[in-house]
């Protein structure tokens, strides 16, 4: 199956983890976002030590079983804490 090159954006602690705010990545075009995270953990497993960090497929939030499509950012989103 042919492999689809996305951009990964990181922000906050993630790009402070993987050394830059941005890399590539080569999945396959129908990794769904539960995929896509565990091939980020398993090329950053520091990023294990964030609680809850989510992932965006362009501008969108992307839950668990959403299909990356024609999207070719995606972004890793650290919680947010504030007050």
């Amino acid at each position: 199956m042919m492999e689809k090159e996305i951009t990964l954006h990181a922000y906050g602690i993630a790009a402070e983890i993987l050394g830059k705010r941005q890399t590539i990545l080569h999945v396959t075009p129908n990794h769904t976002a539960a995929q896509i995270k565990t091939i980020i953990l398993e090329r950053y497993p520091e990023l294990g030590n964030i609680n809850g960090f989510q992932l965006a497929f362009g501008n969108n939030f992307a839950q668990e079983e959403d299909i990356i499509s024609g999207e070719t950012q995606v972004s890793i989103l650290p919680p947010v804490s504030g007050g």
